[in-house]
């Protein structure tokens, strides 16, 4: 047979035991309401600790969202910024082309430059100075 309640023995100041039995109620029943009021302050202390713990957390939780969003605005300015390079290089790049076919036009130039100074003729002999034609 299982056992619904334990025995214990207890030594209690002889004030206290005096004060349970003017209230009228009797030893076993004193003690079982203050162990029960004991361990419902120490509920209600966890509860409130809980309680303490729970906004804590939620203080968190508003910290991270107020970082994550301010996480999203510097993303969205470095986005932009990015932006403002590719076009920038975009630029560059078409600059560095319209360069590359203006050399390019200029070495032709230059190149039919030097084969026109060859196909004109040395002119080898010389006229003595007073003659004129």
């Amino acid at each position: 047979m299982a056992e619904t309640s334990k025995r214990i023995n207890i030594r209690i100041p002889v004030q206290l035991y005096n004060r349970v039995e003017e209230k009228g109620y009797g030893l076993t029943e004193a003690i079982i309401k203050g162990l029960e009021m004991l361990l419902a302050d120490v509920i209600a202390e966890g509860n409130a600790i809980k309680s303490d713990t729970f906004t804590l957390q939620e203080d968190r939780i508003k910290d991270l969202q107020r970082q994550i969003e301010d996480l999203h605005e510097q993303t969205k300015g470095k986005d932009e910024q990015l932006k403002v390079k590719d076009t920038q290089i975009e630029k560059l790049n078409e600059n560095m082309h319209e360069l590359t076919e203006t050399m390019h036009a200029q070495s032709v130039h230059i190149q039919t430059l030097l084969s026109q100074q060859k196909q004109i003729p040395e002119y080898t002999e010389k006229k003595p100075w007073w003659r004129f034609w």
